[in-house]
């Protein structure tokens, strides 16, 4: 989490790099293919065309018809901005006129009002007045139960604006609206932990939030485990034991609030982002809302390590006990391997005409053990293991 998204006692949220409100809210800056397509005129748009004046008229009620097309926005903007669309418009709509977007006249307001108004009414679109700004306020309440992300109040405002037909309100607009929000719901979820806290429950919180041997105790339960090792482990149990009993109740708290795993990561995931410094500074009930998600995660995320060493641990131990296998299979096999070419040698001698038919086995074997070592695989049962 490099960044927050929201800092919710602020005014301002950031919910979008500069570059992502370029891309829905700035002017389009169309290729050559999307001018053919954006810029193309159904026949109502055409039969209001013929009913403007001036060619300064015309050429901007296309220009926004067609950025209209692409971000389902207005915008306000000099012809010297958008020369390359200029001259496109110009050499397929109008190609015996041969001016310079300097020498285009200012569109008066009420001319491009009217304009917007009709692009409205051919797409079927609705602007975001008072009553429906109420209403994306209201969705942004609901949204805001499901997740406190910004980044996803954002995208379901969107897509229901979208959806209804609406035009977007400006960036500043929608930030206020999901901030507002946001704050409605932290607040509601504040109150019910105020009634639900205990005396000694809020103690346990707030020792987190102090400092051992010059150390805040929050800040070490943020410490992950750097590896598997035996320390790094137990160190994660002393951490599991530290939190256990705020875990347990934060399990009967949280669901009783009705808020969302979602926005308990992310309320979580605050406190892993702030300095102790700072989450000291926001509203104490504030504070312990996010250190009580920030411990319910870690808890869980304890566990997790937990089991994950278990795997390493068995998986260490077969993958040993497999190379240890293949390790003696190899000599095995190469002992053998050395063996079988005296097995002809071996052989030989029960065809030895100098051996007597007579000749008592003893002596026999320690022909045979002369030519293969008692350790071998053909040397019998003496074989060390």
């Amino acid at each position: 989490m490099n960044e927050p998204e929201i800092e919710i006692q602020s005014k301002r949220l950031k919910i979008l790099s500069r570059e992502e409100i370029h891309n829905i809210f700035g002017l389009p800056d169309f290729t050559s293919d999307e001018r053919r397509e954006y810029f193309y005129l159904n026949a109502r748009e055409k039969d209001f065309l013929v009913n403007l004046r001036s060619l300064s008229s015309k050429l901007y009620f296309i220009l926004q018809t067609g950025y209209f097309k692409s971000r389902h926005l207005f915008f306000n903007f000099e012809f010297t901005e958008v020369a390359d669309d200029v001259e496109y418009v110009l050499q397929k709509y109008f190609p015996e006129q041969k001016q310079n977007p300097e020498n285009f006249n200012t569109v008066a307001k009420s001319t491009k009002l009217l304009h917007q108004k009709t692009i409205l009414q051919i797409h079927n679109y609705r602007q975001c007045g008072k009553a429906e700004r109420q209403m994306v306020a209201d969705k942004a309440g609901s949204f805001a139960k499901i997740s406190a992300k910004p980044i996803y109040i954002f995208r379901e405002i969107v897509a229901f604006l979208q959806e209804k037909l609406f035009v977007l309100p400006g960036y500043s607009l929608l930030q206020e609206i999901i901030g507002q929000a946001l704050v409605r719901e932290q607040n509601r979820l504040t109150e019910l932990l105020k009634k639900a806290l205990s005396v000694s429950q809020i103690k346990k919180l707030d020792i987190l939030l102090d400092s051992s041997d010059g150390l805040y105790e929050i800040t070490q339960l943020k410490r992950e485990p750097k590896d598997f090792s035996l320390k790094e482990i137990k160190a994660e149990i002393e951490r599991a034991a530290q939190i256990r009993e705020i875990y347990l109740f934060s399990n009967i708290l949280l669901p009783k609030f009705q808020i969302s795993n979602e926005s308990v990561k992310y309320y979580a995931a605050l406190v892993s982002y702030y300095s102790v410094y700072k989450l000291k500074r926001f509203d104490r009930f504030v504070a312990r809302l996010y250190i009580l998600c920030f411990v319910q995660q870690r808890f869980r995320q304890v566990n997790d390590n937990l089991i994950n060493s278990l795997v390493y641990r068995l998986r260490s131990y077969s993958d040993g006990a497999k190379e240890d296998a293949r390790l003696r299979l190899s000599a095995l096999q190469l002992e053998t391997n050395q063996d079988i070419g005296k097995v002809g040698q071996v052989l030989e001698l029960l065809t030895d005409e100098q051996i007597q038919p007579d000749t008592p086995f003893g002596k026999f074997q320690e022909r045979v053990f002369g030519i293969l070592s008692r350790q071998s695989n053909f040397g019998g049962s003496s074989r060390k293991t």
